[in-house]
C-alpha cells in the first residue's frame, strides 16, 4: 500500500510538472487556443491574466481567423402583419455540418438574443464577424460571439433628409477600427412640373469607431429618380461600400479616397431578355464580389464576378439547377411567393486553398448546398414551410420563422471588439 500511494503521488508530481510546462510555455498555448472553439477560449479568458492577454492579442485573433471558414449565414426574417408594427428575427444556418438542423445545440453558433432590440431591427448589415442593427435611427454594432454590443450615437447632422441606409466596414487585417457608412437622400422634383421627382439628391456620412464621431462628408450624387441601386443592402468589398443595382449602372463608394464611382450594368442578349424579370442574389466571399442572376421561369443560374478595378463583369459559373428539381420535385413546384419553389440565398467563394465555391438555396422544406465546380449537392438542413396567417405569404423556416427574410448575411465567429 505504501507503494502504491508513493507510486501515485510521483505520477501525480509528473502530471501537474507536464502541466506546468504546458501553461508556462506560450508559444505552446497559442497552438492549443488556436485549435479551441470559441466559447472555451472566452471561458480560458478568466483562468489568468496571462491567458486573457494571450487570448486578446491581436496578433492571435488575425492567427485564428485566418484559420477560419465561412461557418454559415445569419438569416434576418422580418414580418409585417397587417395593423401591426413590424417585427425581425435573426436566425442562423451552419453551412459546414451535415444536416445540422440550424445548429440546436452547438455552443459555437451565434445568438443574438442577448441583444435587448431584436425584434425591432429593419436594417441589418454584417462584415468579418461582426454585425451592424439599425433600431428606428440608432445603429449598433454587435459581436454575436462574445456577445457584446455598442450604440453608436445617432447621426444628426443630416436628420432632416431620408437614410437610405447603413453600410458595416471592417477589415480587421488593416484596422481593428470599423466604420459606418449612412446614404441619406432627398427627391429633386421637377422645375417644370413641380409635383413630379425628376431627381434623387444623396450625400454620404461617415461614423468612426476610432474618433467614436459621424463626419458630413463632401460626397453627393445625384440619379434619376427611378433609378434606385439597393442602397438598403450595401455591401463592404475592395475597400468601398457597394450598392448594387439590377436595372443599371450600379453605385460605389471607395472609403479611404471619398468618392463616388459606377459600375456598369452587365450586358444582356436578347435570348436573356425573353425571360422577363431576373432575380438577383450578390455580395462578398472569400475576396470577391458576385451576383448570382436567374431568369424565372429557368431553373439555369449565372454567376458573375466584379472586377477589382471596377470595370466590369467576368462570368464564373453557369448551371443548371434542374437536377437538384429531380431529387426535389417540390423545388419545381410553382408556391406562393416562390418562382419554381426555390431561391438563391447566398454563394461561399472560399478563400485561397479553402473549399470549392457553392451556392446556398431554399426550396421547399430545405435548405441546399450547391458545389459549382462539379453540380453536386447536399443538404444543409431541414426546415419547416409555416403559412402566416395574416396575409397568406408562404415563409420557409421553422415555427418561429417570421415571413419573408431579407438577407443572408454572412457570418464568421470573431473575437474582434465592437468598442476598440
Amino acid at each position: 500500500m505504501a507503494m502504491d500511494a508513493a507510486n501515485m503521488s510521483g505520477s501525480s508530481s509528473m502530471i501537474y510538472t507536464c502541466a506546468d510546462k504546458v501553461a508556462s510555455n506560450d508559444d505552446l498555448l497559442l497552438e492549443i487556443f488556436l485549435r479551441l472553439p470559441v466559447k472555451s477560449l472566452l471561458r480560458f479568458k478568466s483562468v489568468s491574466k496571462n491567458w486573457r492577454s494571450l487570448i486578446s492579442n491581436p496578433l492571435f485573433i488575425h492567427l485564428r481567423r485566418r484559420q477560419r471558414t465561412h461557418p454559415g449565414l445569419l438569416l434576418h426574417w422580418l414580418s409585417r402583419p397587417r395593423n401591426r408594427a413590424s417585427t425581425s428575427h435573426v436566425d442562423f444556418v451552419a453551412l459546414n455540418n451535415n444536416n445540422n438542423n440550424h445548429g440546436g445545440g452547438d455552443d459555437d453558433h451565434p445568438d443574438l438574443s442577448f441583444f435587448p432590440n431584436l425584434s425591432d431591427v429593419f436594417h441589418m448589415t454584417s462584415c468579418n464577424g461582426l454585425v451592424c442593427c439599425v433600431v428606428d435611427r440608432d445603429c449598433h454594432v454587435i459581436n454575436p460571439t462574445t456577445r457584446q454590443f455598442s450604440t453608436v450615437p445617432q447621426p444628426t447632422h443630416l436628420s432632416r433628409l431620408r437614410m437610405e441606409g447603413v453600410s458595416l466596414a471592417f477589415d480587421p487585417s488593416k484596422s481593428l477600427h470599423y466604420k459606418l457608412v449612412c446614404l441619406w437622400s432627398n427627391p429633386i422634383r421637377s422645375t417644370v412640373e413641380p409635383r413630379i421627382r425628376s431627381e434623387t439628391y444623396y450625400q454620404v456620412e461617415i461614423y468612426s469607431s476610432e474618433t467614436r464621431s459621424w463626419k458630413v462628408l463632401d460626397v453627393n450624387f445625384t440619379l434619376p429618380y427611378r433609378h434606385r441601386p439597393d442602397f438598403y443592402n450595401g455591401i463592404y468589398w475592395n475597400d468601398s461600400i457597394i450598392w448594387f443595382c439590377s436595372s443599371g449602372d450600379s453605385v460605389y463608394f471607395q472609403i479611404e479616397e471619398e468618392r463616388i464611382g459606377t459600375i456598369p450594368q452587365r450586358t444582356t442578349t436578347i435570348q436573356e431578355e425573353v425571360w422577363g424579370d431576373r432575380a438577383f442574389c450578390y455580395g462578398e466571399s472569400g475576396g470577391h464580389f458576385y451576383v448570382v442572376e436567374r431568369s424565372p421561369p429557368s431553373t439555369g443560374v449565372k454567376i458573375h464576378e466584379l472586377t477589382a478595378d471596377f470595370s466590369g463583369w467576368v462570368m464564373k459559373y453557369s448551371s443548371d439547377l434542374g437536377q437538384i428539381g429531380r431529387a426535389f420535385p417540390q423545388m419545381i413546384e410553382n408556391l406562393p411567393g416562390r418562382v419554381n419553389g426555390f431561391r438563391v440565398l447566398s454563394m461561399v467563394w472560399s478563400e485561397e486553398g479553402g473549399e470549392e465555391a457553392y451556392l446556398v438555396l431554399t426550396i421547399p422544406g430545405k435548405i441546399i448546398r450547391l458545389n459549382l465546380e462539379d453540380n453536386s449537392f447536399r443538404e444543409v438542413c431541414n426546415v419547416e414551410s409555416v403559412m402566416c396567417k395574416e396575409d397568406g405569404r408562404m415563409a420557409y423556416g421553422s415555427t418561429r420563422y417570421l415571413v419573408g427574410t431579407r438577407y443572408a448575411h454572412h457570418y464568421i465567429d470573431s473575437l474582434f471588439s465592437t468598442s476598440p
